[in-house]
């Protein structure tokens, strides 16, 4: 990705609705990456929702480009407020940290 964080803002949705698994590719090498996706109701909030490889990602790296794999993340049926904001954290095997994707619930 040339400018980062990229943004990607997530379809309408109400409490206790499904996001669409989703597939993002990335024009690197990601092998040795670990990554994480919060969901949280605004900025420097605690997060509502926690998915990271292994466990709802699943990360496959190649020599050019990697793809990264959402699974289907069902939101909390509590009432909160329906925008959501997400980042996309990427960590590489030393511990170098970029947040790769940024956005919210539209």
């Amino acid at each position: 990705m040339d400018e980062l964080p990229a943004t990607y803002n997530f379809e309408a949705k109400t409490a206790g609705d499904t996001l669409s698994a989703r597939v993002f590719t990335f024009d690197e090498d990601l092998t040795g990456y670990s990554a994480k996706m919060q969901f949280r109701r605004g900025p420097g909030q605690a997060a509502e929702i926690s998915v990271e490889t292994g466990q709802g990602i699943t990360l496959t790296p190649g020599a050019t480009s990697s793809t990264l794999a959402f699974d289907a993340i069902d939101l909390p049926s509590s009432d909160y407020a329906v925008i959501l904001y997400h980042d996309l954290l990427l960590t590489s095997a030393s511990g170098h940290k970029r947040t790769y994707l940024r956005g919210h619930l539209t």
